[in-house]
């Protein structure tokens, strides 16, 4: 690991307890942009910086009880990666730069990784929805899922109850891959059997945001919706409630963030929240064919000449 991509880890450390508060995303790019070779927290003195950088005395002195801390953050990032989780920062191989090109500075500065990290490579598929949701759209997430595997994309979801895992589920069952973005951290999710079964035989690929051992909270969900958005291609919201949750707080983010093409599902069994989803900038998916048009369907080819693309369900 370089300096760079050290100093990175270390500023926003959350996998050994320190007397400073490790960075935020945004605190982190603000820093790089006045302090573009990020490791010289590391290689100058508290001086040099000061002086040389203009940085000022109380950031300094947090950066270096950060940086102090090299010794237990090496040793406690050598765990993780036994038990199979990578620490990456976006400087690192294998960091998904989409993140970056479509969140800016609202892109988090590192990952916590497990499983098949080649998958972040590949064309992703955003399907999510509320946790309670009717049959007719159960279906419309699970046709959505097999759709996808069959046009070799993966699929992109959040692992929370209800359509999520149901559209994530429906795609491993097609023998497809899935990139999931949990909302607890990495080390609780990888006690499960399932998940872990999962991540050996390299068809899924869980990333997060945060400490590996963190629990579940209403702003953790709100915080990772917008990851999923950026690593798809596309997204489909296949169910949420009208200007509340977390399914409407994502997607709401999301038009107005511009992170990816945001669809809604308007055909049978669409809810109240879809329709007002389209009234601020999602585009209205009224039938199945629709959400895959934009791969397979130009503006100058007319659908009947495509017939084998209106039975991708």
């Amino acid at each position: 690991m370089d300096t760079d991509s050290l100093a990175v880890l270390l500023l926003t450390n959350r996998l050994v307890e320190v007397d400073a508060k490790p960075l935020t995303a945004g605190e982190l790019w603000k820093l790089r942009s006045r302090l573009p070779q990020i490791g010289l927290v590391l290689e100058y003195s508290a001086e040099s910086l000061i002086s040389e950088h203009g940085l000022e005395v109380t950031e300094v002195e947090r950066f270096k009880k950060l940086c102090d801390a090299a010794t237990a953050f090496t040793f406690e990032k050598e765990r993780l990666e036994e038990s199979g989780i990578r620490l990456l920062s976006f400087l690192d191989e294998g960091f998904p730069t989409q993140l970056i090109d479509v969140l800016g500075t609202k892109a988090s500065a590192f990952l916590l990784v497990a499983g098949n990290i080649t998958l972040l490579e590949r064309t992703g598929r955003g399907i999510v929805g509320s946790r309670n949701a009717n049959e007719e759209v159960i279906e419309v997430a699970e046709s959505a899922a097999r759709a996808a595997v069959r046009q070799g994309e993966v699929v992109v979801s959040g692992l929370a109850r209800g359509i999520d895992r149901l559209a994530m589920s429906a795609a491993l069952n097609a023998d497809g891959e899935v990139i999931g973005v949990p909302t607890e951290g990495l080390r609780r999710l990888a006690d499960g059997n399932e998940i872990r079964n999962l991540v050996h035989e390299g068809r899924i690929c869980l990333i997060s945001p945060y400490a590996p051992d963190i629990g579940f909270s209403v702003g953790l969900a709100m915080g990772r919706n917008k990851f999923v958005y950026a690593l798809s291609q596309s997204t489909l919201v296949v169910a949420s409630d009208l200007k509340k949750g977390g399914t409407w707080a994502g997607a709401e983010e999301a038009i107005k963030g511009k992170f990816g093409q945001v669809d809604v599902w308007t055909g049978d069994g669409a809810t109240k929240g879809n329709q007002g989803l389209v009234s601020i900038g999602a585009r209205p998916v009224p039938s199945p064919e629709m959400f895959w048009a934009p791969n397979v369907i130009t503006a100058e080819t007319k659908i009947e000449e495509q017939p084998e693309q209106l039975n991708l369900f």
